[in-house]
């Protein structure tokens, strides 16, 4: 991860924080990145790094450099980041916004191995106020507010599925 340049204040010598900067850029940028960038400032940038690989903060600009699918979030999930190694397929989602709460169930793919998916989420999603109810085989549960969040990895010849389904409490 880069980390954010810090600009000048009133004196050439006085520089602000990094957080000043995410705090200023935060206004700007879509909700997805305003995730990310909300967590570094409140787990500081190492908890926040896997978040905001590929996106860069300088001079209170929100600069998104190259790297494919870095910094990107599951389909229909705008809360949850998709890991690295997995390409989403968006297509393949479906998204339901019902007075009860969403219904979402959103794919990846990619050659991962199931127990660095779930590690990925078990680590990441705390940082955006999920919480693991469990991990079970190759499915991770994780509870949010009044939501539902299953990860479960799926067996495929050549690549492996991993299906993410979002559902009310």
């Amino acid at each position: 991860m880069r980390r954010a340049q810090t600009s000048e204040t009133s004196s050439p010598d006085r520089q602000t924080h990094p957080a000043a900067a995410v705090r200023a850029a935060l206004s700007g940028c879509s909700f997805s990145l305003m995730i990310a960038l909300t967590a570094l400032l409140f787990s500081g940038p190492a908890q926040a790094e896997n978040l905001l690989e590929g996106y860069e903060i300088v001079d209170s600009r929100i600069i998104i450099g190259s790297g494919g699918a870095a910094g990107a979030f599951v389909t229909g999930l705008e809360d949850v980041p998709l890991m690295p190694d997995l390409q989403d397929v968006p297509e393949a989602a479906v998204i339901f916004d019902k007075p009860a709460g969403r219904l979402i169930e959103a794919y990846a793919e990619g050659n991962v191995e199931p127990a660095a998916v779930l590690g990925f989420y078990r680590d990441t999603l705390p940082q955006l106020g999920w919480s693991l109810e469990s991990v079970e085989g190759a499915t991770g549960v994780f509870l949010r507010e009044r939501e539902r969040l299953e990860i479960h990895v799926l067996e495929g010849q050549d690549r492996r599925t991993v299906r993410f389904v979002l559902s009310p409490k």
